[in-house]
């Protein structure tokens, strides 16, 4: 079992924060750096969101089933203010914030 870094950065708008926690479901890229895990649910499910730093992609995922994520490129997903797209923004800027570490896993509260 690794040591996985814990990470506290506050992130987001209001009270968010983020926390360390692992994914939920599967991913198979191997490029992709997974940054933790939005609350902001599709159908009630918790997200995990990853970025793949080739295309500049976010992506979240909420099953692990092949075709069930998201992703936009990152500069879209910075203007989409709704869903799981803020919080997924949060995490990659507070992953930034704390060295771009390999093993960065974050979990946005929703705030208040």
């Amino acid at each position: 079992m690794t040591n996985t870094p814990q990470f506290f950065v506050a992130a987001g708008q209001g009270s968010a924060a983020v926390v360390a926690l692992g994914p939920r479901h599967a991913h198979d890229c191997q490029c992709c750096q997974m940054l933790g895990r939005a609350d902001a649910a599709v159908a009630g499910t918790p997200q995990d969101v990853y970025y793949c730093p080739g295309p500049g992609t976010l992506i979240v995922r909420y099953s692990s089933q092949g075709p069930e994520y998201q992703s936009f490129p990152e500069d879209v997903a910075r203007h989409v203010d709704r869903g799981v797209w803020p919080p997924a923004v949060a995490l990659l800027d507070a992953w930034r914030a704390a060295g771009s570490h390999p093993d960065w896993r974050g979990f946005v509260l929703p705030a208040g």
